[in-house]
């Protein structure tokens, strides 16, 4: 699993207006940040699916979690507001 290769196995999924953060639950050191412009993502309750794009390639991780549900809701609202922002800008 490509997850559990790249991540420590205690994380926490930081949710924002920038985007998708992960950090070290020991450490608190960022390990990686993914914007919103660049994520898809499904989740139910027990887990969370990032699909990352890198150009012309992308990088899939799947977190365990309780929460699934919720983060993903959390995840929709902050992508649906960065849209209404950005058509503001026009």
């Amino acid at each position: 699993n490509e997850t559990e290769a790249e991540f420590p196995e205690d994380i926490y999924i930081c949710i924002n207006q920038n985007g998708v953060e992960i950090l070290d639950a020991a450490t608190k050191e960022v390990l990686a940040k993914f914007p919103y412009y660049n994520l898809n993502f499904n989740s139910n309750a027990i887990s969370l699916f990032l699909e990352v794009r890198l150009g012309r390639t992308s990088r899939k991780y799947t977190f365990d979690t309780d929460i699934g549900d919720i983060i993903g809701d959390l995840i929709d609202d902050y992508m649906k507001l960065s849209e209404h922002e950005e058509k503001q800008d026009d």
